[in-house]
Protein backbone atom coordinates (compact mmCIF):
# COMPACT_ATOMS: atom_id res chain seq x y z
CA UNK A 1 0.00 0.00 0.00
CA UNK A 2 1.89 3.07 -1.01
CA UNK A 3 -0.89 5.61 -0.66
CA UNK A 4 -2.54 6.78 1.94
CA UNK A 5 -6.30 5.30 2.98
CA UNK A 6 -9.01 5.64 5.91
CA UNK A 7 -8.95 3.05 8.11
CA UNK A 8 -11.84 4.71 10.10
CA UNK A 9 -13.79 7.43 11.04
CA UNK A 10 -14.43 8.17 14.38
CA UNK A 11 -17.34 9.72 16.61
CA UNK A 12 -16.87 10.46 20.26
CA UNK A 13 -19.96 11.31 22.36
CA UNK A 14 -21.31 13.87 25.28
CA UNK A 15 -22.01 10.67 27.27
CA UNK A 16 -18.11 8.66 27.21
CA UNK A 17 -19.33 6.62 23.98
CA UNK A 18 -17.98 6.38 20.56
CA UNK A 19 -18.81 5.47 17.14
CA UNK A 20 -16.48 3.72 14.94
CA UNK A 21 -16.50 3.39 11.54
CA UNK A 22 -13.93 1.02 9.84
CA UNK A 23 -12.84 0.65 6.35
CA UNK A 24 -10.75 -1.76 5.14
CA UNK A 25 -7.63 -0.20 3.20
CA UNK A 26 -6.32 -1.05 -0.29
CA UNK A 27 -10.02 -1.93 -0.63
CA UNK A 28 -13.21 -0.09 -2.31
CA UNK A 29 -15.72 0.98 0.32
CA UNK A 30 -19.13 2.07 -1.37
CA UNK A 31 -21.27 3.95 1.32
CA UNK A 32 -25.18 3.46 -0.13
CA UNK A 33 -28.52 4.81 2.25
CA UNK A 34 -31.42 6.53 1.72
CA UNK A 35 -31.51 10.32 1.83
CA UNK A 36 -30.70 12.39 4.58
CA UNK A 37 -28.93 9.02 6.40
CA UNK A 38 -25.65 10.76 6.91
CA UNK A 39 -23.55 9.68 4.24
CA UNK A 40 -22.37 13.40 2.87
CA UNK A 41 -21.49 13.94 6.83
CA UNK A 42 -18.52 11.03 6.76
CA UNK A 43 -17.18 13.39 3.57
CA UNK A 44 -17.75 16.55 5.80
CA UNK A 45 -16.15 15.02 8.58
CA UNK A 46 -12.87 14.25 7.11
CA UNK A 47 -12.99 17.55 5.90
CA UNK A 48 -13.42 19.01 9.24
CA UNK A 49 -10.09 16.72 10.22
CA UNK A 50 -8.41 18.23 7.39
CA UNK A 51 -8.70 21.58 8.91
CA UNK A 52 -11.56 22.53 6.64
CA UNK A 53 -12.63 26.83 8.14
CA UNK A 54 -16.33 25.26 8.00
CA UNK A 55 -18.14 22.88 10.01
CA UNK A 56 -20.49 21.36 7.53
CA UNK A 57 -22.05 18.95 10.40
CA UNK A 58 -26.10 18.91 11.58
CA UNK A 59 -27.03 20.53 14.75
CA UNK A 60 -28.35 16.81 15.23
CA UNK A 61 -24.48 15.81 15.49
CA UNK A 62 -22.85 18.73 17.02
CA UNK A 63 -25.50 18.63 19.30
CA UNK A 64 -24.11 14.99 20.58
CA UNK A 65 -20.53 15.05 19.31
CA UNK A 66 -17.64 16.26 21.09
CA UNK A 67 -15.04 15.17 19.15
CA UNK A 68 -14.24 13.51 15.57
CA UNK A 69 -11.38 11.65 14.40
CA UNK A 70 -10.23 9.83 11.55
CA UNK A 71 -7.32 7.41 11.25
CA UNK A 72 -4.72 7.23 8.03
CA UNK A 73 -2.88 4.50 7.05
CA UNK A 74 0.12 4.18 4.68
CA UNK A 75 2.61 1.03 4.72
CA UNK A 76 3.65 0.70 8.08
CA UNK A 77 2.79 4.16 9.39
CA UNK A 78 -0.63 5.76 10.88
CA UNK A 79 -1.89 9.02 11.29
CA UNK A 80 -4.87 9.93 13.76
CA UNK A 81 -6.03 13.17 13.32
CA UNK A 82 -8.85 14.40 15.68
CA UNK A 83 -11.01 17.58 16.13
CA UNK A 84 -12.86 19.07 18.66
CA UNK A 85 -16.29 19.93 17.64
CA UNK A 86 -17.64 23.81 18.34
CA UNK A 87 -20.86 24.16 19.55
CA UNK A 88 -21.37 27.43 18.38
CA UNK A 89 -21.58 27.59 14.48
CA UNK A 90 -17.69 28.31 13.50
CA UNK A 91 -15.10 25.25 13.43
CA UNK A 92 -12.97 24.55 16.39
CA UNK A 93 -9.59 25.24 16.10
CA UNK A 94 -8.22 22.59 19.17
CA UNK A 95 -7.11 19.50 17.17
CA UNK A 96 -5.25 16.24 18.28
CA UNK A 97 -2.78 14.47 15.90
CA UNK A 98 -0.90 11.29 16.55
CA UNK A 99 1.98 10.06 14.39
CA UNK A 100 2.98 6.73 14.76
CA UNK A 101 2.60 2.53 13.79
CA UNK A 102 -0.72 0.68 15.70
CA UNK A 103 -2.24 3.57 17.04
CA UNK A 104 -4.91 2.85 19.06
CA UNK A 105 -8.20 4.55 19.14
CA UNK A 106 -8.79 5.89 22.63
CA UNK A 107 -12.11 5.13 23.89
CA UNK A 108 -12.74 8.29 25.36
CA UNK A 109 -11.90 11.97 23.67
CA UNK A 110 -9.69 12.92 26.81
CA UNK A 111 -7.65 9.99 25.89
CA UNK A 112 -6.48 11.87 22.23
CA UNK A 113 -3.15 12.32 22.37
CA UNK A 114 -0.84 15.38 20.42
CA UNK A 115 -2.82 18.48 21.10
CA UNK A 116 -1.82 21.01 18.49
CA UNK A 117 -4.15 24.41 16.88
CA UNK A 118 -5.04 24.35 13.65
CA UNK A 119 -2.08 26.21 12.21
CA UNK A 120 0.46 23.33 13.34
CA UNK A 121 -2.11 20.45 12.17
CA UNK A 122 -2.18 22.12 8.57
CA UNK A 123 1.70 21.89 8.86
CA UNK A 124 1.76 18.24 9.97
CA UNK A 125 -0.94 16.90 7.44
CA UNK A 126 0.78 18.86 4.69
CA UNK A 127 4.17 17.37 5.51
CA UNK A 128 2.69 13.58 6.10
CA UNK A 129 0.89 13.59 2.69
CA UNK A 130 3.66 14.96 0.76
CA UNK A 131 2.19 18.60 -0.53
CA UNK A 132 4.92 20.70 0.97
CA UNK A 133 8.41 19.94 1.10
CA UNK A 134 8.74 22.19 4.18
CA UNK A 135 12.89 21.49 3.20
CA UNK A 136 12.29 23.50 0.33
CA UNK A 137 10.62 26.28 1.70
CA UNK A 138 12.57 29.04 4.75
CA UNK A 139 10.36 31.36 5.09
CA UNK A 140 6.37 31.93 4.64
CA UNK A 141 5.04 28.42 5.15
CA UNK A 142 1.58 29.44 6.19
CA UNK A 143 0.60 30.93 2.55
CA UNK A 144 0.95 27.51 1.14
CA UNK A 145 -0.68 25.49 3.50
CA UNK A 146 -3.64 27.61 3.99
CA UNK A 147 -5.65 25.22 2.24
CA UNK A 148 -5.26 21.99 3.16
CA UNK A 149 -8.51 19.89 2.46
CA UNK A 150 -9.37 16.68 1.23
CA UNK A 151 -10.14 18.54 -2.04
CA UNK A 152 -6.04 19.27 -1.85
CA UNK A 153 -5.65 15.63 -0.63
CA UNK A 154 -8.23 13.59 -3.19
CA UNK A 155 -4.94 12.66 -5.50
CA UNK A 156 -2.67 11.51 -2.92
CA UNK A 157 -5.80 9.13 -1.50
CA UNK A 158 -6.33 7.89 -5.34
CA UNK A 159 -2.23 7.57 -6.62
CA UNK A 160 0.57 6.86 -4.69
CA UNK A 161 3.90 9.16 -5.28
CA UNK A 162 4.56 7.04 -8.42
CA UNK A 163 1.67 8.25 -10.11
CA UNK A 164 0.06 4.65 -10.68
CA UNK A 165 -3.39 3.96 -9.89
CA UNK A 166 -4.43 0.94 -7.51
CA UNK A 167 -5.70 -2.47 -8.59
CA UNK A 168 -8.24 -3.61 -6.77
CA UNK A 169 -9.58 -7.57 -7.20
CA UNK A 170 -12.84 -7.91 -9.27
Amino acid sequence: MNRWNISHVIYYSQHGQKRVLEFEPGNVTIITGASSTGKTYIINTIDYCLCSSDINLSNFVKKRVTHVAVKWVKKNTEILVAREISQNSSSSGKMFIEIGNKIIIPDLAIYLKGSVNERQARNMIAQRFGLIDFKSYEEDIETNISNVSIRQLTPYIFLDKEGECPTYPT
